[in-house]
């Protein structure tokens, strides 16, 4: 972070900008706008409302919600409960805020930040997909995440359920960094089963939101959350999702702003992989896991010596020391769909109590997963 952040006429910046923000119809471009025309937020705040008007094309009932705004100390008031919060704000001429985020067309004029400091080096790449995910997608969002932190990239996401927040596990799994980009205030937690994740964020890695502390989730926070999970990013990754998924409207930012966009593939016939489907159709990169990711990544963000480290993700592979019988049972599942224990043991002919202590052996060995109505699927394996 700047020097100049530890200033008194910075802070006076930070909380005049913060006070614009709290206006009647100025967002992020008018802010801008706003400072290109009298040279800073503390600036605007002492401009009579006659040149607000005239000169920053500001209406009168925008003047009089910014007079407001100020005479509340709104802006103060917001720096205080961040203080109190342990978390810190940051504005676009910060050394802390990130080079990615301010080329795209439209950065945060202000980023509350919780946690540790955000990735300057481009080191990092945006993982996201469906809420509603497969345990399939969950998994292999996981793997992608412990293997983009094994090659020392910040993992971006969105903190939600499914693949958001199964990237976001992964990487602190390996013990690496992770960005969460919330659609509401940093201390907030959304969704309220995110908890404990959003703790263990905090602790290891990064929560971060343009919205103001208190601001609950909101359905219009969300699209402009996610071109800060692009902004942050040097690539997207869409692991599921549908037609009307919001990681659609990630990877759309991306193709605005010119980042790689990568997709995992999905059944043709699932309407849940619709949206990846799509993506791949449209160009995207095909991938399988993080191996296809970080091989296509190797040049731009240099990580030819982390490939060789690389684990590859199959649902195919089997030990080769597995018992024949166990080998039937896993090769008549399907890695995304479960199947019922009944219907399986019908299909190969063995009985109830014997196949349950087949099953129960190869979940321990992590081969299958059961399912609630005592279904079961394949699961993917480390190759």
């Amino acid at each position: 972070m700047s020097d100049k952040s530890n200033t008194a006429s910075s802070m006076t910046e930070r909380a005049a900008t913060l006070t614009l923000l709290r206006a009647s119809d100025v967002g992020a471009v008018t802010v801008r706008k706003l400072i290109g025309i009298f040279g800073s937020a503390e600036m605007v705040l002492s401009a009579n409302g006659g040149t607000l008007e005239r000169v920053g094309g500001l209406t009168p009932d925008t003047v009089r919600s910014l007079r407001e705004a100020d005479g509340d100390h709104f802006g103060e008031q917001q720096l205080e409960k961040a203080e109190k919060l342990g978390a810190r704000l940051l504005l676009p001429d910060d050394d802390e805020y990130p080079e990615l985020l301010r080329q795209i067309d439209n950065p945060p004029a202000a980023l509350f930040v919780l946690g540790e400091a955000l990735p300057t080096d481009g080191r990092a790449v945006a993982v996201v997909g469906s809420r509603n995910a497969t345990e399939a997608g969950v998994e292999i969002a996981h793997q992608i995440g412990a293997g983009l932190c094994k090659a020392a990239v910040v993992v971006v996401s969105g903190m939600a359920l499914g693949i958001d927040g199964a990237a976001h596990r992964g990487a602190l799994q390996e013990g690496g960094g992770t960005v969460a980009v919330l659609g509401c205030g940093v201390d907030q937690v959304y969704p309220k089963r995110h908890r404990k994740l959003h703790a263990e964020i905090v602790r290891h890695g990064t929560v971060v939101s343009e919205f103001f502390i208190g601001a609950g989730p909101e359905a219009a926070h969300f699209p402009m959350r996610n071109r800060i999970i692009t902004g942050l990013s040097a690539a997207v990754v869409v692991v599921e999702a549908g037609s009307r998924s919001g990681s659609l409207i990630t990877a759309r930012y991306a193709l605005d702003e010119n980042r790689p966009i990568f997709a995992v593939p999905g059944h043709p016939l699932s309407k849940g992989h619709d949206g990846v489907n799509w993506l791949l159709r449209s160009g995207a990169g095909f991938i399988r896991h993080a191996g296809d990711l970080l091989e296509d990544l190797s040049g731009p963000l240099q990580l030819e010596k982390y490939l060789a480290e690389q684990e590859s993700f199959s649902f195919d592979d089997l030990p080769d020391d597995l018992p024949v019988e166990e080998r039937r049972i896993v090769e008549m599942l399907d890695a995304v769909e479960g199947t019922h224990a009944d219907k399986l043991g019908e299909k190969l002919k063995i009985d109830t109590s014997r196949l349950g202590a087949m099953l129960l052996m190869l979940e321990l060995k992590g081969l299958v997963q059961r399912l609630p109505g005592d279904r079961y699927r394949r699961r993917g394996k480390k190759v």
